[in-house]
């Protein structure tokens, strides 16, 4: 089953990580490899060591998936990276490593639980720091905070990516560089949805860093998340009386009251809003306008009409330009 979490991203449940590591069920990052400068062996879990960011290994799991592979076998291969002192680091896959160590401390005499298929990739330490944090956000099932302070180190690995590697990045979106992560650790994710992910985890960072400056009525509908990012901002930018307004907007009219009395205490905000308001209008009068409204008028009517729109519509235009 897969789940979407309170951000509105697909997550994978334990039970799904499991069906996709059955042999041969999950061949996207099997096809992404083969395309990459990588190398499939097999390797001794006696040589790997973790990536010393990875989250806490889930002990519940690590027995559930050590069953699996037992009866199903591994299905996909884990990804590391060479070590400069020798040896591999784990970037994806912690969990099916530990689920082998399992194993092997169970069947001390059977060499199959002594190795393990891997992935072998040369990558720097900004690449394996994104693909340890695109697995987390997009592949395990995380949320809450942790999710969010994944999405902002996530976006500072791929922005160091870049300065290592400016001609290989160079016009690559961060959303693909992420999706292409994903894949190579064995999940899915569009690009649409890994830029709404960034964008959203950077709109709350600062809305987290602009409570500061907000009165005390504002800032408890922050906490209670009754005001969102943008209007945390917002409000930020506004003297303490008109965010004491907006609070007592909400309490009278919810979310929608405090919006607009927030957009009305800001000149900026005003301004847009009479904008957005006044393109409307335009619109509405230029169907009004044509040929469309007289069909349900008299002519007369219509023409009539027609005249006075024309001359609202043309001082609209000109105070909106």
């Amino acid at each position: 089953m897969v789940r979407r979490d309170g951000g509105g991203v697909m997550a994978r449940s334990k039970k799904d990580l499991l069906a996709s590591f059955k042999a041969g069920t999950d061949t996207d990052a099997l096809a992404t490899a083969a395309q990459s400068d990588v190398a499939f062996r097999m390797l001794r879990l006696a040589d790997l060591s973790p990536h010393p960011d990875n989250r806490p290994i889930d002990r519940a799991f690590v027995e559930e998936l050590a069953a699996s592979i037992e009866s199903d076998g591994l299905g996909n291969p884990i990804c590391v990276r060479p070590l400069p002192e020798g040896g591999y680091q784990v970037v994806s896959g912690h969990h099916r490593v530990e689920a082998k160590r399992l194993l092997a401390s169970r069947h001390p005499d059977d060499p199959r639980h002594k190795v393990i298929e891997a992935v072998v990739r040369e990558m720097g330490d900004a690449d394996a720091d994104a693909m340890l944090l695109a697995t987390n956000v997009y592949v395990n099932a995380i949320s809450g905070e942790e999710r969010q302070r994944s999405l902002e180190r996530l976006g500072r690995a791929v922005d160091k990516m870049r300065a290592d590697d400016p001609a290989r990045y160079r016009g690559v979106r961060s959303a693909k560089i992420i999706a292409d992560k994903v894949a190579e650790s064995g999940g899915k994710v569009s690009e649409r949805t890994v830029y709404r992910d960034l964008a959203a985890a950077k709109a709350r960072k600062e809305a987290l860093e602009a409570q500061g400056g907000l009165d005390p009525k504002m800032a408890e509908l922050a906490r209670r998340g009754a005001a969102r990012p943008a209007d945390v901002i917002a409000a930020s930018k506004l003297p303490a009386a008109a965010q004491r307004a907006a609070a007592d907007a909400y309490a009278e009219g919810g979310a929608e009251s405090m919006r607009r009395a927030l957009a009305q205490a800001d000149p900026a905000a005003s301004a847009k809003e009479a904008a957005r308001i006044a393109r409307r209008a335009i619109r509405a009068l230029k169907e009004l306008e044509g040929p469309a409204a007289a069909g349900s008028l008299g002519r007369a009517d219509a023409e009539a009409i027609g005249r006075a729109a024309s001359n609202v519509l043309r001082a609209l235009e000109k105070s909106s330009s």
